[in-house]
C-alpha cells in the first residue's frame, strides 16, 4: 500500500494550516497589546496551542486510523497524544523572550507545540501498536531532516521520544512522521536509499561532518535564491531600503540604547566583508545563512551572566538565533571573530569544554587570515577553556 501524494501533501497542509493560525495570532496579540503583560500572553499561548494541538493530535490520530485500516490491521482506535502543559508553554515564551522581543520569534516558539502535538501523536500511537515509522521530508527539506529521512523505516527507540514528546520538532518545517504496519507500505515519493546516498558521499567522517556538508552543497545550489528572499523579506518586514545597511540579510542590529547614549554602529557590510576574507569565514556564512539562523548585533543589552561574567556573544538553538553584544566586541575584526565562534556552534552544539575549544580554535584561524594554528595556539586555546568554562565536562 502507498500513501498517494495527494493524500499526504493534504494532511501536511492541514497540519501547517494549524500551527500558522497559532503564529499568526500571535503575532496579532503582540501587536495589539504589547509584551508588557507576560502572563496574560502565556495564558493566550497556552490556550491557542491547547486549541489547535488538540487539532493537530486529532488529524495525526485519524491519518493512524486509516492506515492502519487500508493495510488490514484492525486496532484500538489511535488516541491523541497530550497537548503541551502550561508550564512547557511559559518556558517557550520566556526562554524566547529573555533574548528577543520579536514577535515572530514568539509566535514560532508558540506555534511549534502544535505540530509537537501531531508528531507525539504518531510516535505513542507507533510504540503502543509495534509500528514501524519513518521521518517524510516535505518542501525545501534542510540538510538535518535528510539525514533523519535517510534511516529509513525503523521501530521505536528511547531517541524518538524524550522527555515524553518527538524529537527534532523545529518551526518552518512542513516534515512529518509516518507509520507502517506492513513492510510494503510507504508514502509516494519517499526515497530513504536516496537520502542514505546523499549522506554517504557527503564528506565528512562524523555525522555532523555529513551534515555540514551537505547543508553546504545545498547552499551553494540555492545561495542566490536565498539571499534574494532574505533580502526581499528583510524590505517587507523593515520596509527600509537595501541602501540602509543597519540590517542585511541574516545580520540585524538592535540598537536599546537611550537616545543620548547612541553612537556610531558596526554595519553588517562591514562585518560581511570581514568575515568573507577567509574559508572559516565563508563556512560561518554558510552555516548562518543555510539554517536560517538570525544574526542580532546588539547594543544597549545587559550581557552579564549569574557569575557576574561578560558575555560576548551566544547561540540560542531553541531559537536558532546568534546574539553578539556589540558594546562588548567594539571593533569589526572582534565582532567577526564572535560571529564565527557562535556559527560554528551551530554545527558542533554541545554544552562541554570540547565544543567550546573547537569554536574558540575556528575564530583564532580566521584571526591569523586562515592559517593553520600551532600545537602551541592549541594547547592555549585548551587551557582558557578549561579556566573560563570548569563547570562544563570535557565532553558530552
Amino acid at each position: 500500500m502507498t500513501i498517494g501524494e495527494k493524500d499526504w501533501s493534504s494532511y501536511i497542509r492541514k497540519l501547517r494550516k494549524l500551527s500558522d493560525t497559532v503564529a499568526d495570532k500571535i503575532r496579532t496579540y503582540i501587536e495589539r497589546h504589547g509584551l508588557d503583560n507576560t502572563k496574560k500572553l502565556i495564558d493566550y499561548s497556552y490556550a491557542l496551542v491547547s486549541q489547535y494541538g488538540e487539532g493537530a493530535a486529532a488529524l495525526s490520530a485519524q491519518m493512524y486510523d486509516v492506515i492502519a485500516q487500508l493495510e488490514g490491521r484492525y486496532l484500538e482506535p489511535a488516541e491523541m497524544a497530550p497537548t503541551a502543559t502550561y508550564g512547557e508553554v511559559a518556558k517557550s515564551v520566556n526562554g524566547t523572550m529573555k533574548t528577543s522581543r520579536n514577535p515572530n520569534e514568539i509566535s514560532g516558539a508558540v506555534s511549534r507545540w502544535v505540530k509537537m502535538a501531531g508528531s507525539d501523536t504518531t510516535l505513542k500511537n507507533a510504540e503502543r501498536d509495534g509500528a514501524q515509522f519513518a521521518w517524510i521530508p516535505s518542501g525545501d527539506t534542510c540538510a538535518f531532516c535528510l539525514t533523519l529521512a535517510s534511516r529509513g523505516w525503523q521501530y521505536m527507540s528511547k531517541n524518538a521520544l524524550k522527555h515524553g514528546h518527538a524529537e527534532h520538532i523545529h518551526s518552518h518545517c512542513d516534515c512529518q512522521y509516518a507509520v507502517r504496519f506492513d513492510s510494503k507500505s510507504t508514502v509516494a515519493g519517499y526515497d530513504p536509499d536516496k537520502y542514505r546516498q546523499m549522506y554517504e558521499n557527503a564528506e565528512g567522517s562524523t555525522p555532523q561532518e555529513k551534515i555540514n556538508a551537505m547543508r553546504r552543497a545545498q547552499y551553494e545550489e540555492n545561495k542566490d535564491m536565498i539571499r534574494a528572499q532574505k533580502k526581499a523579506a528583510d524590505i517587507a518586514r523593515k520596509g527600509i531600503s537595501l541602501r540602509l545597511s543597519d540590517n542585511e540579510g541574516a545580520f540585524h542590529t538592535v540598537d536599546e540604547r537611550r537616545n543620548e547614549d547612541k553612537k556610531s554602529i558596526i554595519k553588517p557590510r562591514n562585518l560581511i566583508k570581514n568575515l568573507e576574507t577567509t574559508e572559516i569565514g565563508k563556512e560561518a556564512i554558510m552555516l548562518i545563512e543555510n539554517n536560517n539562523t538570525l544574526v542580532e548585533l546588539c547594543y544597549g543589552r545587559n550581557n552579564i551572566d549569574s557569575q557576574g561574567n561578560t558575555i560576548m556573544g551566544y547561540y540560542d538553538p531553541i531559537n536558532n538565533k546568534i546574539y553578539v553584544y556589540v558594546d562588548s566586541t567594539k571593533t569589526i575584526k572582534e565582532t567577526a571573530k564572535t560571529v564565527i565562534h557562535e556559527a560554528f556552534h551551530i554545527s558542533d552544539y554541545g554544552m562541554c569544554q570540547k565544543s567550546e575549544v573547537y569554536c574558540m580554535m575556528k575564530e583564532k584561524q580566521h584571526e591569523k587570515g586562515g592559517e593553520m594554528l600551532t600545537q602551541e595556539e592549541k594547547r592555549n586555546i585548551i587551557q582558557t577553556v578549561r579556566k573560563l568554562y570548569p563547570h562544563l565536562p570535557w565532553e558530552v
